[in-house]
């Protein structure tokens, strides 16, 4: 599982691809409805914290498809997630960790790489902080997200590896021994400090 080097101050994603959201199909029905829990019930550390609100899921619902994914807050109503987690929707339905459900206002995708950044209206979370400093191999990380469209959980690994992948022009990624699954996809990948290094981007 790989999650994408942090660009460096100042930069900015290039979004050259608007993905329109008319709808074709009916929502299906929520196999796992997701239950507002107390903050005072969370027994975890408080970087796990500020990365589990931060996390969001994504339902696609394309025309005759139905598939989901995960997102993180980065900013007041922005979330990022990965480019494929967005592709072929009709209808996006965004879920809090609180159990709300937010209407999508607007979706655009980079040209080339699996990232893409999808505006809401409602309030979300409190957005995660971005390290100011790229991963290195032996980092410890942690790892949220929604797999196969469930209960949010949250993992941790080490680092491997970080370098170029492929011809991506995301650049540089960071190989992490930790497990992910389909619905982990877009999903953040956090620091001791609770703070964000990266998205999940391919197992």
């Amino acid at each position: 599982m790989r999650a994408p080097r942090r660009a460096p101050p100042g930069a900015v994603l290039a979004l050259a691809l608007a993905i329109g959201v008319s709808g074709c199909v009916a929502a299906a029905p929520d196999p796992d409805p997701l239950t507002a829990v107390p903050v005072d019930e969370i027994r975890e550390p408080p970087a796990d914290r500020s990365l589990r609100h931060a996390t969001v899921r994504v339902r696609n619902l394309g025309c005759g498809s139905f598939a989901t994914g995960s997102g993180v807050v980065v900013d007041d109503g922005l979330i990022a997630t990965n480019r494929h987690v967005v592709d072929g929707t009709s209808r996006l339905e965004i879920n809090t960790w609180d159990g709300r459900t937010l209407e999508v206002d607007v979706v655009a995708a980079a040209s080339r790489s699996d990232l893409a950044l999808v505006r809401v209206t409602g309030a979300l979370p409190p957005a995660i902080p971005i390290a100011d400093s790229d991963l290195a191999p032996g980092d410890e990380v942690a790892i949220a997200g929604y797999p196969g469209g469930r209960r949010l959980t949250i993992v941790t690994g080490e680092v491997q590896d970080v370098g170029a992948f492929s011809d991506d022009e995301i650049g540089d990624v960071a190989l992490v021994d930790a497990p992910a699954r389909p619905g982990n996809s877009g999903g953040p990948v956090g620091n001791h400090a609770g703070e964000l290094v990266g998205l999940v981007y391919a197992a």
